[in-house]
Parts: structure tokens; sequence; C-alpha cells
């Protein structure tokens, strides 16, 4: 299966959700290496779960393990796959957030100013 490259620029990598696993983690196509080259530090990007223009889920940072917030609440982290995803601390995050394929991922290291 070929995985599509996310869009990468200046201050943000954009991506997209590939496929939901059996948990309900919204997994992504957006691996490691598309972060390598980032002059600010990229465990603190604006990272934004959209479709169609509308907000499903925000966090700051990419957080490392799954209980890395409170049970019920979104996390961002590094699946075992490589890819980033989106899950939910004893839950199915394609439900909670009604998330689906195809909807975009977006990393964002502009300031709030530049976001407005």
């Amino acid at each position: 299966l070929q995985v599509p490259e996310p869009t990468v620029m200046d201050s943000q990598v954009i991506g997209t959700i590939l496929y939901v696993d059996h948990f309900g983690n919204l997994v992504s196509n957006i691996r490691r290496e598309h972060l390598e080259n980032w002059k600010t530090n990229p465990a603190d990007p604006l990272i934004r779960l959209e479709r169609d223009g509308s907000l499903r889920f925000i966090d700051f940072g990419i957080s490392q393990t799954y209980t890395d917030c409170l049970p019920g609440h979104g996390v961002i982290l590094w699946g075992s796959n490589g890819f980033l995803e989106v899950a939910l601390h004893g839950g199915n995050a394609a439900t909670k957030f009604k998330s689906k394929p195809g909807e975009t991922l977006a990393l964002d290291w502009r300031s709030v100013h530049e976001r407005i």
C-alpha cells in the first residue's frame, strides 16, 4: 500500500488520517522523519484534527504514552507503526471525535499571531 506524503512547509506539516485501528486510534501519514529538520522544538506544535474546516480535536505537543492525559481525554503520540496518531486514553478516538480516514491532521509551529 502506497502511503501519501504529508505536505511539509516552513512552519507546518499537514497530513491525513489514513485509517482507524482496532482500538479506535486515528493513524496519520506523518512519520518522525517529517519532523527531523525543524529548527524549533518538535515537541510543542499546535496540533489540529479537522474535517472540512470543522475542528474535531486540538492539542499542544506530542505525548510519550497514552496515559499522559486523563482518562477520556485525547492524546497525540507516535504509534508502534511509526506514524503519528490521535488516541483516547481508555477509549475510542474515532467515536469520541466523530472522525474518519481522510480528515486533516496538522502540526503548526507558527506563533499565535501568525495563525489569526
